[in-house]
């Protein structure tokens, strides 16, 4: 058992609330394991934006502001801009036939399967692009949405059937190596995503956004 992925895996489907603390004694007594692996994990995580760490208390579910995630949506579209126009350009038959596979299966999926299909279909494009360094920082900003972009699409019916069309029409610029369509593809749907994200968060505003797909009053929690 990876613990990172664990503990990934519990922010971003909701069983790790917006706030909430992560402690390694808990976490290694939780998943069985001893408290080292707990502690790199959440090392990781800090440092993927997922936790945050303040003075040395324990970590907690980070909840960015709104300012943050606007921010992220910035260089999110500056950099998956640049990367889907390089994929495109590539045209590899490998990344194309990935794509097609993806693109017919989030047709047909739903809930969690269809937010793991979605995922592997735009870490599909970044990669690629075949540019290591710049996937890797869209990875890390795409990893500090991801949970607010789960809330958003169980929130916001028309926003999974909107990306549908958008999905369809990226995969046609990665078929025709459309590099200009590409691009302008991923920047809508970015900039669709965000619009409901926003939404959301300032209905929220004042509140913990429970990743899961439920707003919860915030209360306060003890511990370090």
């Amino acid at each position: 058992m990876k613990v990172v992925s664990v503990l990934a895996e519990m922010i971003l489907t909701g069983q790790l609330a917006a706030g909430a603390f992560v402690r390694e004694a808990e976490f290694a007594d939780r998943l069985a394991v001893s408290r080292t692996p707990v502690r790199e994990a959440i090392a990781q995580l800090v440092a993927r934006g997922l936790l945050s760490k303040e003075d040395g208390r324990s970590a907690r579910v980070h909840q960015p502001s709104l300012t943050d995630l606007l921010e992220i949506y910035e260089l999110r579209g500056l950099t998956e801009t640049y990367l889907a126009q390089r994929a495109a350009t590539a045209r590899n038959p490998v990344t194309v036939a990935r794509l097609e596979n993806l693109e017919a299966k989030l047709r047909t999926s739903t809930g969690d399967e269809w937010f793991e299909h979605h995922a592997a279909f735009h870490q599909t494009i970044l990669e690629g692009a075949d540019r290591p360094r710049f996937t890797a920082i869209a990875g890390d900003l795409k990893y500090q949405s991801e949970p607010y972009v789960r809330l958003a699409t169980k929130l916001d019916e028309s926003l999974q059937s909107r990306s549908a069309d958008e999905h369809s029409q990226l995969l046609s610029a990665m078929q025709t190596g459309d590099a200009t369509a590409a691009g302008r593809i991923t920047e809508a749907h970015l900039r669709s995503t965000v619009d409901s994200v926003e939404r959301i968060f300032r209905a929220s505003r004042g509140l913990l956004i429970p990743l899961g797909g439920s707003v919860a009053h915030s209360t306060p929690q003890g511990g370090r």
